[in-house]
This record gives structure tokens, C-alpha cells and sequence, in this order.
């Protein structure tokens, strides 16, 4: 008997993934380690392939990480959420459904990869990457004369944050 609890037990620890284990993990601070960069903040919420962490941008704003950049966390304990846990609609908010909501609000974002971070409006967001569009006021210029767009790979991106307004 303590042989087959053992079993299910090593099966359950080998069924965990890292969005069960985060979304176990709300409210706490987290260390999170995304290529060169380090993010230390409270996990504000979790999605089937995000997180945000308050207070982990400059400023003290929110920091949006892809999981998929993610290397390490630390401060996680091996409590799990599993998916069966999570509302429906939780489980379809991934990370192009909310930068495609940054896109509509026009909200100014930093977009950091491994190659450098670059500030704009999220002008599209497609299947597997984005153009930003870095204008003079990416608040309100709607100009492609005044516009300057990179198209990035999403699984290029690392994090996004809020930029400053022009």
C-alpha cells in the first residue's frame, strides 16, 4: 500500500507544470529570471502562458513575462493549481489575447528581448509576433510617416511594461 501512495504521489510531482505551480503561488514574491534580466515582484496574476508581477518594473508598475522566457524562479513552493481548478476564461487570456488588449487601449509599452528593449504602441499583434510602433507621441500619433515599426518575434519577448508617455 505505501508503495502504490508512493507511485501516485511521484505521479502527481511529474504531472506539475510551472503555471500550476505559479498560479499556487499568488500574492507571493517571486524572483524571476528571464535571459540577463532578473524581475523581483508580487505575482499579481497568471495566465496559460504569462505572468505579472507587481511592483517589478521601474516605478513600481507591472511586469508581463512570457513563460516561455522564463529560466528560474525562485521563491516557489511545490504547491500546485491545477488547470481543472481554473475558470474557463482564465484559461483562454494568453499572452496574445493581452497584448491585443494593450494594442486596442494604445497603451505605450517597453518590449525587452535579448537583443535590446524597444519603447512603442503594440500596432498588431499576429499569431507569433508584434510590430511595435516607436512614433514621437506613441500615445497618439496614428502616422506611419512618423513611425519607425519593428516587427518582433513573441518568442523573442522576455517582458513587457509600461513605457513613459512622450
Amino acid at each position: 500500500m505505501e508503495a502504490e501512495v508512493a507511485d501516485l504521489v511521484r505521479g502527481q510531482v511529474a504531472a506539475a507544470t510551472l503555471i500550476e505551480r505559479l498560479r499556487a503561488a499568488q500574492g507571493r514574491t517571486l524572483v524571476v529570471h528571464t535571459g540577463s534580466e532578473v524581475w523581483r515582484g508580487r505575482l499579481a496574476s497568471v495566465g496559460p502562458d504569462w505572468l505579472m508581477l507587481a511592483d517589478a518594473w521601474p516605478g513600481g508598475l507591472e511586469a508581463l513575462l512570457p513563460t516561455s522566457g522564463v529560466d528560474a524562479v525562485v521563491g516557489l513552493s511545490t504547491a500546485r493549481t491545477p488547470q481543472q481548478a481554473v475558470h474557463a476564461i482564465d484559461q483562454r487570456l494568453d499572452l496574445r489575447l493581452v497584448l491585443r488588449a494593450l494594442a486596442r487601449e494604445r497603451l505605450p509599452v517597453h518590449l525587452v528581448t535579448a537583443s535590446g528593449r524597444w519603447a512603442g504602441l503594440l500596432s498588431r499583434v499576429a499569431t507569433d509576433h508584434v510590430d511595435l510602433d516607436a512614433t514621437a507621441d506613441a500615445r497618439w500619433s496614428t502616422s506611419t510617416a512618423a513611425t519607425s515599426r519593428r516587427t518582433v518575434a513573441l518568442g523573442a519577448v522576455l517582458a513587457i511594461g509600461p513605457a513613459p508617455l512622450s
